[in-house]
């Protein structure tokens, strides 16, 4: 388990330490051409009313927010942003599963706990894309921006990123090395403290 604290945001940019490592970085599947499937299991321990960001992926932002009744999704597109305000609450201290599954072309379905509480339609449009993506765990920027930050503080349980069926990346966060998660993959796909 890795518990992310408020104001200390952990990051999945491979390919950030050296562009040509690791082989296969992970990030890479999120720009947008791919099929993938994210999953992260995870314990919000933040009981504040304040808004909260679970994960951003940045810089084409699309990011889920917790929000004081409900979950807010933020998908960016193109040449559109869409606001997705969601019913559904994220319960502190509770074991929590969200999916999120990008199928190219078609769309983009966002599960909490096992059940699919979003589907976006991806026929007629399309993701923005970008050649070197990466997502911000617990927070909704790098905090040296001082701008859409929302810091949140949770548990971290699980992190594992697929792609056409194939294994990328998947943490369990039972090993660290140098502030940074590893890879049970051995793909070398790291996840690592900003």
């Amino acid at each position: 388990m890795l518990k992310i604290n408020k104001g200390e945001p952990w990051i999945f940019w491979p390919n950030s330490i050296c562009e040509t490592f690791p082989e296969n970085a992970g990030n890479k599947v999120f720009s947008n051409k791919l099929n993938y499937i994210m999953e992260i299991d995870f314990t919000l321990t933040d009981e504040s009313d304040l808004d909260k960001t679970l994960f951003a992926l940045v810089p084409r932002y699309m990011g889920l927010n917790i929000v004081n009744g409900g979950i807010s999704f933020t998908t960016t597109f193109e040449d559109d942003v869409e606001y997705h305000s969601l019913p559904n609450v994220i319960i502190p201290h509770t074991y929590t599963k969200i999916k999120l599954n990008h199928i190219y072309g078609s769309g983009l379905e966002l599960y909490l706990n096992d059940e699919i509480i979003l589907n976006v339609d991806l026929s007629e449009k399309k993701l923005g894309l970008d050649d070197s993506p990466h997502i911000i765990f617990g927070a909704g920027n790098f905090p040296k921006n001082k701008t859409n930050t929302n810091f949140t503080e949770f548990e971290f349980h699980k992190f594992r990123l697929t792609s056409n069926e194939e294994v990328i990346s998947d943490h369990i966060f039972n090993e660290f090395i140098h502030n940074k998660s590893v890879d049970v993959t051995g793909n070398c796909n790291f996840l690592h403290k900003i």
